[in-house]
C-alpha cells in the first residue's frame, strides 16, 4: 500500500466505494422482501465482469427506483391489511359478545352513558338506575397467551370489582406483524436480475477498494501500485493490463516494471475446489513462511483419523 499515511476519507475514490455501498444496501433490502415472499431467486452468471461507471450510474437510478416502488406498496399493502384484520376483529367481537349482552326492554332506558340530572334529582332515581348509570363493559380481541396478565390488570385497576368472560374464536386471525406477505408484480421484476447484480457490486466495489490502496504520480493522472506476483504469472498479468488499457479507450498504455527487491515474499499455495477447505483449517492456525513446508498434505492424509 503506497498510501498509507493517506486518511481513508481523504483517498481518490470513496466516493465511489460509497456509491457501491449504498448499491449493497439496496440490493440486499430486496433480496430480504424476496426471500419473505418466497420468491424463488435464481442464480445469475458469476463470471460478468464489474460494469463501468455509465452503466452504475444507470443501476443505481434503476435500483433507487426500485427500492421507493417496493416499499411504497409495502407500506400501502400494510395499510390495507391492518384495516381488513381490524374489520374482521370487529366483527368476529360483535358475534361473540352478543351472547354476554343481552338487552331487556324494560332496562333499554336506563342504561345511558350520561343521563341528565339537570331537571330532576338524584332521590327520584331507583336503585337499579343509579346502579346502571355506573355499570359497563369493554370488549375487544385479546392473544390467547395475554388473557391471564390481561385478567390480573383488569382486577388491580378495577379493585376487584370486574367480571371477566372470554371465549375463543372458531377462525384464527392472522397478526399484521407476522402475517405472510404476497409474491408481488415487483418484487418477482427484482429476482430476475437481482444474483447478477450483487455480484457485480461486490467486484466493482473490490476493485475501488484496490485502487484506494494506490498512489498518483506528479501530474495526478496516473496510478502506480506495487504488487508480489509469481514469476509464472508475469505473462498473464501484462496480457491484463494491455486488455484493460485497451478496452477503456486510453491514449498511454498501462505498463509493468519489475523491481528488484531482498525483501522475503509472501507465502502463495495454489488450491483447487478439493484442498481450498483443507487449506482453511491449516490458515485457521497460521500461515507458514516463505518456502515452509505446508501441513495441508497432511491433513488430507489424517483429518479421516480425527475424533
Amino acid at each position: 500500500m503506497l498510501n498509507q499515511n493517506v486518511s481513508s476519507f481523504q483517498r481518490k475514490f470513496v466516493g465511489e466505494v460509497k456509491r457501491c455501498e449504498e448499491l449493497e444496501r439496496i440490493l440486499a433490502y430486496l433480496v430480504q422482501e424476496i426471500n419473505r415472499a418466497d420468491i424463488p431467486l435464481p442464480e445469475g452468471e458469476t463470471s460478468l465482469p464489474a460494469p463501468p461507471l455509465k452503466q452504475v450510474l444507470e443501476m443505481q437510478e434503476q435500483l433507487q427506483k426500485l427500492e421507493v416502488e417496493l416499499r411504497e406498496v409495502t407500506k400501502n399493502k400494510e395499510k390495507l391489511r391492518k384495516n381488513l384484520l381490524e374489520l374482521i376483529e370487529y366483527t368476529h367481537m360483535l358475534r361473540v359478545t352478543k351472547t354476554f349482552v343481552k338487552r331487556n326492554v324494560e332496562f333499554e332506558p336506563t342504561y345511558e352513558e350520561f343521563p341528565s340530572l339537570d331537571g330532576d334529582s338524584l332521590l327520584d332515581y331507583s336503585c337499579m338506575q343509579r346502579l346502571a348509570a355506573k355499570l359497563g363493559f369493554v370488549s375487544g380481541l385479546i392473544h390467547q397467551g395475554k388473557v391471564e396478565a390481561f385478567e390480573k390488570m383488569l382486577w388491580r385497576v378495577c379493585k376487584g370489582y370486574t367480571i371477566l368472560t372470554y371465549a375463543e374464536l372458531d377462525e384464527p386471525l392472522e397478526d399484521p406483524e407476522t402475517g405472510e406477505v404476497i409474491k408481488w408484480q415487483v418484487l418477482c421484476k427484482a429476482a430476475e436480475s437481482v444474483y447478477t447484480r450483487v455480484i457485480q457490486v461486490k467486484k466493482m466495489k473490490a476493485i475501488y477498494h484496490i485502487l484506494n490502496m494506490c498512489s498518483f504520480d506528479v501530474t495526478n493522472k496516473c496510478l502506480i501500485a506495487e504488487v508480489w506476483r509469481p514469476e509464472a504469472d508475469l505473462q498473464g498479468l501484462q496480457r491484463a493490463l494491455e486488455e484493460g488499457s485497451r478496452e477503456s479507450g486510453a491514449t498511454i498504455p498501462s505498463f509493468m516494471n519489475t523491481i528488484p527487491t531482498k525483501e522475503t515474499p509472501p507465502t502463495l499455495i495454489r488450491t483447487n475446489k478439493f484442498t481450498e477447505g483443507f487449506q482453511n483449517i491449516v490458515d485457521a492456525y497460521g500461515v507458514g513462511s516463505y518456502r515452509e513446508v505446508n501441513p495441508a498434505l497432511f491433513t488430507i492424509i489424517t483429518f479421516p483419523c480425527l475424533p
